[in-house]
C-alpha cells in the first residue's frame, strides 16, 4: 500500500514536471507570437502614416492580424490548461512526500 502511494506520487512528480515544460514552451511561443504581432502592428501603422492615401488597412493585412490575435487567444487559454493542471497536481500530492519520492525516484 505504501508503494503504491510512493508510485501515485512519482507519477504525480512526473505529471507536473510535464506540465511545467509545457507551460514554459507555451508561455515562450505566446511571448514570440505577441512579439510578431507588435511588430505587425507598427509595421501597419508606420505604412499607414506614410501613405497619403486612405488611412486602413489592407484586407491582407487585417487578416494576418486577427490570425496572429487568435493564436495568442489559442495560447493563452492552453497556458490557463495547463496551470490549472499544475494547480491540481500540486493540491493533489503533499510537497514533502513529493520531494522525498521525486528524490527516491531520480535515485532508483
Amino acid at each position: 500500500d505504501h508503494r503504491k502511494s510512493q508510485d501515485t506520487v512519482c507519477e504525480l512528480v512526473e505529471s507536473v514536471s510535464r506540465l511545467k515544460q509545457q507551460a514554459s514552451s507555451t508561455e515562450s511561443a505566446s511571448n514570440a507570437l505577441q512579439q510578431q504581432l507588435q511588430q505587425l502592428q507598427s509595421t501597419i501603422e508606420r505604412r499607414l502614416n506614410e501613405d497619403s492615401g486612405p488611412s486602413r488597412m489592407s484586407a491582407d493585412s487585417e487578416a494576418r492580424v486577427r490570425e496572429m490575435w487568435d493564436k495568442v487567444a489559442e495560447l493563452h487559454a492552453r497556458m490557463l490548461e495547463v496551470e490549472g493542471g499544475l494547480d491540481f497536481a500540486r493540491e493533489s500530492a503533499p510537497a514533502p512526500i513529493c520531494e522525498a519520492s521525486a528524490i527516491s525516484a531520480v535515485s532508483e
